[in-house]
């Protein structure tokens, strides 16, 4: 499909951690992280819902992506039902935690998270030194300096992003305001990505059928967030201009950035490059589409 290839060590292994029936970002970051041919997928955890049926759908649309993109078939874990609890004496692991330390018990290894630090936290309680390997890049908390800001995967689980953040683990975060920049409108979707086979399609769908929630009718205007692809393009241009390193901060109860009063640091984003993250995106899709044209590949979204 592509003209370029890149040799095993400028391969970059990646596992990804996702709550896709949420949020239908998810899916696009998803799909361009499988159509990135420099990372390496090793692994994909699914959801954090305590509902069952939550966790079945999430694995489910999961499935359906993978299978519009040839040649990538990653595993798929499932991720914790609880918050994380840092007192308990013993916690039961997710599929998801126990994959991440089986990785990253090898080598080092880039976790991109687009939901709540749950299973990550996990994994270091159950195997500490594994932060030596870890690089975990998270969209999520909100504007500095203050934060306080509602933000699903912080407010879902704070004590897991206090573990992680203070852990010693190399840590990159793309707060709320700057993913917040990632705004696509309907008529561009209907454009860029309805067109470019049954992986477009879906994709469009997937976001049109959540805009038209009776419940929750066009809560965007004539647009959609699609913050998860920050992450993801951060795997292949790290913006060195676009950050600062911090003194790594705790969360307070109302989600305001606090000193931890330590010297850990982490790297905030302030800057990113929508245009190149969005442009390969959409590259890559019509790459995808046309190779499927080519090889006779059925369109069908089963």
């Amino acid at each position: 499909m592509y003209n370029f290839q890149f040799t095993e060590d400028m391969m970059h292994d990646v596992i990804v951690t996702l709550d896709n029936e949420s949020q239908s970002d998810d899916l696009f970051a998803l799909a361009y992280a499988l159509l990135s041919p420099r990372l390496n997928i090793r692994g994909i955890i699914t959801g954090h819902y305590r509902e069952e049926e939550n966790h079945d759908r999430c694995r489910k649309e999961t499935e359906k992506i993978i299978r519009m993109i040839p040649g990538k078939n990653p595993p798929i874990y499932e991720g914790s039902f609880d918050t994380f609890d840092e007192s308990a004496q013993t916690s039961v692991l997710s599929e998801g935690a126990a994959r991440i330390i089986e990785c990253a018990s090898q080598k080092p290894i880039t976790i991109l998270c687009m939901t709540t630090l749950t299973d990550i936290a996990l994994a270091i309680q159950a195997s500490p030194d594994l932060v030596r390997n870890l690089r975990i890049i998270w969209a999520g908390g909100g504007a500095y300096p203050l934060g306080a800001d509602y933000e699903p995967n912080i407010m879902h689980d704070r004590d897991a992003a206090n573990y992680v953040i203070q852990s010693g683990c190399t840590f990159w975060q793309v707060p709320k305001n700057i993913y917040r920049k990632f705004n696509i409108s309907f008529a561009e979707l209907q454009l860029k990505v309805q067109p470019k086979g049954a992986l477009g399609e879906y994709l469009y769908q997937r976001i049109m059928t959540r805009a038209y929630n009776p419940k929750r009718p066009l809560r965007y205007g004539c647009y959609w967030v699609l913050g998860n692809l920050s992450i993801v393009g951060l795997m292949l241009c790290e913006h060195v201009f676009g950050y600062k390193e911090i003194p790594a901060p705790l969360f307070s109860k109302h989600c305001v950035y606090v000193n931890a009063g330590t010297t850990k640091t982490i790297r905030v984003f302030d800057d990113i490059d929508t245009r190149f993250i969005f442009e390969d995106f959409f590259a890559k899709l019509t790459l995808n589409a046309e190779n499927a044209e080519k090889s006779g590949r059925t369109s069908s979204l089963i």
